[in-house]
């Protein structure tokens, strides 16, 4: 599982250089650091929900020698509006957002992205939209026979 959260770190930090949200605050989902109350500027929380082993396989069609598993993540970035700007450029971002994410898959490895309708955080007293991201890997290893 190490493999999956190493590869999903790097294709964040990939999409955080993307030129179109370099301007946006990425920081980690469910984190205990303080979040300025009340935005003054977009934030992405980044979280992974789910991490689960798919389909195992051995050898002859991956490889000769081969052993290994196709293992699933989420990984979510839940966009905050500032509060002024009442979500009015919440699509634009996730549009934005989508576009890095396929951009910054070298690996091919998401499967699907969607972005949720605006919903309204009340502890935030913001708006917010979700791009969800489904990721798949193969995660295999060398045997000896």
């Amino acid at each position: 599982m190490k493999q999956i959260d190493k590869s999903v770190n790097s294709l964040v930090r990939k999409i955080k250089q993307d030129e179109r949200l370099k301007d946006f605050t990425f920081v980690k989902g469910f984190s205990t650091v303080e979040h300025p109350d009340p935005l003054s500027g977009y934030l992405i929380a980044v979280s992974t929900l789910d991490i689960g082993v798919g389909t195992r396989f051995v050898g002859e069609s991956v490889g000769e020698n081969l052993r290994g598993m196709v293992q699933n993540a989420t990984v979510k970035f839940r966009v905050y509006a500032p509060k002024n700007d009442g979500g009015d450029g919440l699509l634009s971002l996730c549009c934005d957002l989508c576009d890095a994410i396929e951009k910054s898959d070298t690996l091919n490895v998401c499967e699907d992205v969607k972005i949720s309708p605006i919903a309204f955080d009340n502890d935030a007293n913001t708006v917010y939209r979700d791009v969800v991201a489904t990721l798949s890997f193969c995660v295999y290893e060398e045997v000896a026979i």
